[in-house]
């Protein structure tokens, strides 16, 4: 087993799309506090993501955190974890801080971004390298904005385009609804909405399938390249908090 395919492990956290992510939606500006889990599969590599999300003092706190599993555990050592913050204020959506650290592959690395309205910029360190761009209220990280496509996608209001800072560069992200099916996974049989999404000029893209029956929590995940099927994650267990 070598470090590429912690690469490709980690590519399914932190694209996800991630992932991340994610959320359930309870009216126009507030989301339910879960606890959901996933299995995953990279070409064969499985492994499991752990997600939940907590709120306090009206600042909402997503953590995930990934780990092989399986023969897969016994060669990829560490794990991936990141958290985000963000306020959801008078169906205002503003994320507040983001952090990644990677202990999963041969190379460690580490993320960190502020969002600072009151100073009218954001700011990051990327393995030690800082970067400082102007404040954009329409720019998420890559956690906060699943959450942010769960609660548009609530209000029936998804955009056609979203912006992602990920320390380095601003990322454009084409959305659009796909028609509606039936999936199972190891939690159950759902009736899901999917929301397909991609970075402007790559030949990457992810599918988020999120359940109203759950309030629009992301059951199933794929990513795909050149048109295949290379992740996948299925929601394996469930809570409101």
């Amino acid at each position: 087993m070598n470090d590429s395919n912690s690469i490709y492990l980690k590519f399914f956290l932190t694209t996800m799309l991630s992932v991340l992510l994610f959320s359930s939606v309870l009216s126009q500006d507030q989301i339910k506090p879960h606890i959901a889990n996933y299995e995953i599969n990279v070409r064969g590599i499985k492994g499991n993501l752990d997600t939940i999300l907590n709120t306090k003092d009206n600042i909402y706190i997503a953590k995930n955190e990934l780990n092989a599993s399986g023969i897969a555990g016994i060669f990829l050592r560490g794990n991936v974890k990141e958290s985000s913050t963000f306020s959801i204020l008078n169906s205002e959506f503003l994320p507040v801080s983001f952090s990644s650290i990677d202990n999963m592959s041969k190379e460690k690395k580490s993320i960190t971004i502020n969002f600072e309205k009151n100073k009218n910029v954001i700011s990051s360190i990327f393995n030690g390298d800082k970067k400082i761009l102007p404040y954009d209220q329409n720019t998420f990280d890559r956690l906060s904005l699943k959450y942010a496509l769960m609660l548009d996608l609530s209000n029936q209001n998804i955009l056609p385009q979203y912006k992602v800072f990920e320390g380095e560069d601003i990322k454009l992200i084409n959305v659009e609804i796909l028609e509606s099916k039936t999936l199972n996974v190891p939690y159950g049989e759902f009736k899901v909405i999917g929301i397909k999404n991609h970075e402007s000029g790559s030949s990457k893209r992810s599918i988020l399938w999120c359940a109203e029956e759950l309030d629009y929590l992301p059951i199933a995940i794929e990513q795909y390249r050149n048109e295949k099927l290379w992740m996948q994650a299925k929601l394996s267990y469930h809570e409101f908090k």
